[in-house]
């Protein structure tokens, strides 16, 4: 989880830069046309063609887009505010999840967990500083991303029920592909000189970090690798720093470290309760 967590934070700093370049749209086509590529001889090798038949073919469609529409909502975000504040709004996701899921999962939350969203909403509330400073649309793509990603990751546990992991990744690389590869001609710009080399490492970081994120989940449970997910920020900041001299300010840095203590305590409390029902 934390080579997934570094991987994916240096992916986004090349998305940030090539997106000052190139449509997102034609980031996200690279990014979900190598994973295709990736993906799919593994499959067919390892499950055999009847793998391609999902259990769950609507389910999983609907989970593709979430996927598409997430990462796309992030990338604009990175476009226009740094890279750290984007990725600290992204993690809401987990905050947003215990709110919906007593309706959309069927899920008991208890009190403690009531209390946890609303300080993470306190904590997002210091990440954006309303009335401090003009919020930017940024901000808003950042948070819409982290809303999405929410959706994403129920659906998720909805599949992960019935469906393999890797069948799950392929049709989430197959719908981006097909979607974005409908309208090609109409954002296409071709790369020039190194953008080329930095779409494949920016691609093939996004590759290897699904799959290092899928094995972290089969090697231990959720809620020993799933706090290790939070370095992102870490290396976010960083990268943020160096390659753009974006960093967060005082209160920004108090928003983000509560809304990660709340990400942390919902997932211990879950994992409890979890453990208590079985």
């Amino acid at each position: 989880m934390l080579g997934a967590a570094t991987i994916f934070a240096l992916k986004d700093g090349f998305a940030k830069h090539l997106s000052t370049i190139y449509p997102v749209a034609e980031l996200l086509w690279a990014q979900y046309s190598l994973l295709l590529l990736l993906v799919l001889p593994f499959i067919t090798w390892r499950y055999g063609w009847r793998a391609l038949r999902p259990k769950s073919f609507l389910s999983q469609i609907l989970r593709g887009l979430l996927g598409v529409g997430t990462v796309g909502l992030f990338y604009l975000a990175i476009q226009d505010i740094p890279l750290a504040d984007a990725t600290a709004l992204s993690f809401i996701t987990p905050i947003i999840v215990t709110l919906l899921s007593p309706w959309l999962l069927k899920e008991k939350v208890g009190l403690r967990r009531w209390v946890a969203v609303i300080i993470g909403f306190i904590g997002i509330l210091l990440i954006v500083q309303p009335g401090f400073q003009e919020i930017r649309v940024g901000t808003l793509y950042g948070l819409a991303a982290g809303v999405g990603f929410a959706f994403f990751q129920m659906a998720t546990r909805k599949l992960a029920q019935r469906e393999t992991p890797m069948v799950t990744v392929l049709y989430t690389a197959l719908v981006g592909g097909m979607v974005l590869n409908s309208f090609l001609p109409s954002y296409w710009i071709t790369p020039q000189g190194p953008d080329i080399a930095m779409l494949l490492v920016m691609s093939a970081f996004a590759a290897t970090g699904q799959a290092m994120m899928i094995y972290s989940f089969v090697s231990a449970p959720a809620v020993v690798v799933s706090p290790f997910f939070y370095v992102t920020i870490i290396v976010a900041t960083a990268t943020g720093y160096i390659a753009f001299g974006d960093f967060p300010n005082l209160v920004a840095w108090a928003g983000i470290a509560i809304v990660i203590a709340c990400g942390i305590f919902i997932a211990l409390r879950e994992a409890k309760v979890t453990e208590i029902a079985d």
